[in-house]
């Protein structure tokens, strides 16, 4: 009499695929260990497809015609770099026409930005319809010069638009008049212009201008302050007015160069801004530079509420700090990271200018939080080092930052207004 295996159920089968998701190699061993591990192995690796080269994307497209089923596995496509390979390419129109359950499109090139006039026909076309494409949620483009004005008038339902260094082109600045950017909606919209000219503004403050433009419904506005974009703060802004919840200014500090004061506004006018947050990444070589760069954000972050006054008024006001190390340096000691809360006299000019702001005794609905973000390279390593060394010290590092952010800050702390985190696997870019 024969004995039957156990069966496990599907679902336990699936959980445990799914805590398989960042280690490839294994994926693609339980696709062909059964039948019932196939499916949910597929979804895991095809979940998100990174394309860098023609390479790649050949044998991208490969897989995708010996098995159309995979195309509706891709959520989430990027593809980088693509300057170096746009030319000679065929393929990427049909992988972009037959992923038809995308959710997030990350399109951009490194080092030196994509011209999009040389990008050809079809490949714009099958782009044109990803963009509009029912399920995708998030657009993220990166590094593109001459990209058309009317492309931003799309039929496009967006949760968010990400355009860093993407230049548009001021020879279509005339057809504006023609273009319903009414038809493109993003709740979230980052903006990055890293260009020394302001005529690189005018197409982006032509759109901002429009009455019934897609900028005057943005819930969440993301403004980097390099180059020219913090010109770009108070068109966008203003434009949003009657919708804007958040307002997010990033920024990294340099040693060398001094950046451009942050914009000024009466925020009291943005009815329904609850939240306003100050990111800060702090990429370093030495402990000295990182010292001095810390010194650098809490004297920005001091000036921007000296100028915006009405900024203190607003009810959730969230600091974030995120050191950054690049992996290929000399990793740093822990320790450095709470340099940031050796200026103390910046640290309590900061805590009298936000009491100020709320007013003697009030607090109720006011929170001012105060994070260190760490961001992470990959799943197994910390940009700082080992992620076990990092992650055992999370726990000790959050109290130790909670006790002296409290101590640095009494006037907030006093008031129970204050909130600290420590936070890993942030975006520091």
């Amino acid at each position: 009499m024969s004995v039957s295996s156990p069966v496990l159920p599907q679902e336990l089968l699936d959980k445990v695929i799914d805590d398989l998701q960042d280690d490839f190699e294994a994926l693609k061993v339980c696709t062909l260990t059964s039948r019932s591990l196939l499916g949910r192995s597929q979804i895991n690796l095809f979940f998100a497809i990174r394309i860098s080269n023609l390479q790649r994307c050949r044998r991208l497209r490969s897989v995708l015609e010996g098995n159309p089923l995979l195309s509706e596995r891709v959520r989430e496509l990027e593809v980088v770099d693509f300057i170096k390979w746009v030319k000679g390419d065929t393929d990427l129109p049909y992988i972009l026409r037959a992923t038809v359950l995308l959710r997030s499109l990350c399109v951009e090139s490194s080092e030196d930005p994509l011209l999009w006039p040389m990008v050809p026909k079809d490949t714009v076309d099958a782009l044109t319809s990803a963009f509009c494409r029912p399920t995708l949620c998030n657009l993220r483009m990166s590094m593109i010069r001459d990209f058309p004005v009317h492309l931003l008038g799309l039929e496009m339902n967006l949760a968010h638009l990400s355009l860093r260094e993407v230049v548009l082109n001021p020879g279509t600045l005339d057809t504006t008049g023609h273009v319903d950017f009414s038809r493109t909606s993003a709740h979230t919209v980052e903006v990055c212009l890293d260009m020394p000219f302001l005529s690189d503004l005018a197409p982006y403050q032509a759109v901002a201008a429009k009455p019934c433009s897609f900028t005057s419904r943005i819930r969440n506005l993301v403004i980097h302050n390099t180059g020219m974009t913090m010109f770009l703060a108070v068109p966008f802004v203003e434009s949003a007015a009657g919708s804007l919840e958040t307002i997010q200014l990033r920024e990294r500090p340099s040693v060398n160069l001094e950046r451009p004061r942050w914009f000024k506004y009466d925020f009291s006018t943005l009815r329904y801004l609850r939240r306003l947050e100050l990111h800060f990444m702090l990429g370093f070589h030495s402990r000295n530079e990182f010292r001095h760069l810390t010194s650098v954000a809490l004297r920005r972050m001091i000036d921007f509420f000296v100028d915006n006054r009405s900024a203190t008024r607003v009810k959730q006001i969230n600091v974030r700090f995120i050191p950054w190390w690049n992996p290929s340096w000399q990793a740093p000691e822990s320790q450095w990271v709470l340099d940031i809360l050796d200026i103390k006299n910046s640290w309590s000019e900061l805590d009298r200018i936000l009491d100020a702001g709320r007013g003697s005794g009030e607090s109720a609905g006011f929170r001012v939080g105060i994070e260190l973000g760490l961001p992470i390279l990959d799943k197994q390593e910390f940009i700082y080092g080992p992620v076990d060394e990092w992650r055992g010290g999370i726990e000790e590092k959050m109290d130790v930052w909670r006790e002296m952010i409290h101590t640095l800050m009494p006037l907030a702390s006093g008031a129970g207004v204050l909130v600290t985190d420590v936070i890993a696997d942030v975006d520091s870019r």
